[in-house]
């Protein structure tokens, strides 16, 4: 199985283990992996939601979680192709966000695959002529 880069929905659904079918893919990749991998941005998002909820606890057992993990900093050349995408997607009439671009651009600098439940919303960036492997973890 090859390495993939979790989009925030499948981390999240992975930590809170309600969704059957993640849990079940996180659980077989696990078997090929020893640690999930994820984005620096993807940490945010999941951090951001647990402070403006002010769920101190969760916070604590959150970060604890994610340094279980392995996470990928964007560098410079992330940061330059996320500008170049959004350049893209906003005369494309279809931007999707600072943070999605980041982990695009960071999973496709690296030649991964992006493993999310929101494939419709990343091939923007496909279609944008950007390189950008995608596998829906929602789906069976």
């Amino acid at each position: 199985m090859l390495r993939v880069v979790l989009d925030t929905d499948i981390l999240s659904e992975i930590y809170k283990e309600q969704n059957s079918i993640v849990t079940a893919k996180a659980q077989r990749y696990l078997e090929y992996h020893d640690r999930l991998t994820y984005t620096s941005m993807t940490a945010s998002e999941v951090l951001f939601g647990l402070y403006a909820k002010d769920a101190k606890k969760q916070i604590n057992q959150a970060k604890a979680f994610l340094r279980a993990q392995d996470e990928l900093v964007p560098g410079s050349e992330d940061y330059w192709l996320v500008a170049e995408i959004n350049g893209a997607l906003k005369r494309m009439g279809r931007p999707i966000g600072e943070g999605d671009t980041m982990i695009a651009a960071v999973v496709g600098n690296r030649g991964l695959t992006l493993a999310t439940g929101n494939t419709n919303h990343y091939q923007f960036v496909i279609d944008a002529g950007f390189s950008l492997t995608l596998e829906n973890w929602k789906e069976e």
